[in-house]
């Protein structure tokens, strides 16, 4: 089971269900499960996330990724904890958080750096929106409109996992992030790019600085 983790280890950024959340499956059909989640608020602001409906839990969210074998994984409540994510664009952290297994307080920072929380950002290179994708990386991954925060955050944390799968290191997951794959296999490393390095600099503080605040706030606008 992978658990949270501080870069550079990639691959414990990329969460089993239960690293952020617990998650329990109804039946599966050919190995594919549906889990439904529930939040219960705290008395400090905080948004527990719990499989059991209990008192005063919510219904969340029905995550779409989730597999038999993660579900099992997750019903060790050893690995839960609580997610602080509050504020704008929250609803749609915490899903991509779920969906593609990504710590949610690295996703906020990859936000908080790329675009400040604009989603209407625009990059004089021509990256959109909250997470700052190129046009044919919108593409790729299926983001029929990169102006809209759910689709955005979504393709990019697809994306963002993708890399961290890759490299099995956060510092150069978010390099390639910034500067491409290739760049950072021509380097072996992260790209000897300014831009690039104050940029993975800059995402691996304010993460640092988020967990250590024990979660994060989005409330901009």
């Amino acid at each position: 089971m992978l658990a949270f983790g501080l870069p550079g280890g990639g691959a414990r950024l990329l969460m089993s269900a239960a690293a952020a959340v617990l998650v329990s499956v109804l039946p599966a059909l050919a190995g594919v499960a549906e889990a439904q989640i529930y939040v219960v608020k705290q008395p400090d602001g905080s948004q527990r996330f719990t499989t059991r409906p209990e008192p005063g839990a919510e219904v969340y969210i029905r995550t779409r990724h989730t597999t038999v074998t993660d579900a099992a994984a997750a019903a060790d409540a050893r690995f839960a904890r609580p997610v602080r994510v509050t504020g704008r664009f929250s609803d749609e952290i915490i899903a991509a958080a779920i969906d593609h297994r990504v710590d949610p307080e690295l996703i906020t920072a990859v936000i908080s750096v790329e675009s400040a929380f604009d989603p209407l950002a625009r990059s004089h290179v021509g990256a959109q929106g909250l997470m700052q994708l190129m046009p044919a990386t919108a593409r790729e991954l299926g983001v029929a409109d990169v102006w809209d925060p759910e689709q955005n955050i979504d393709g990019g944390t697809r994306y963002l996992a993708r890399l961290l799968r890759k490299y099995d290191d956060t510092e150069l997951a978010l390099a390639a992030y910034n500067a491409g794959e290739t760049a950072v296999e021509r380097y072996r490393g992260i790209p000897p790019y300014q831009e690039t390095q104050s940029y993975v600099r800059k995402v691996v503080e304010t993460y640092r600085r988020y967990r250590g605040l024990g979660g994060v706030s989005v409330s901009r606008r």
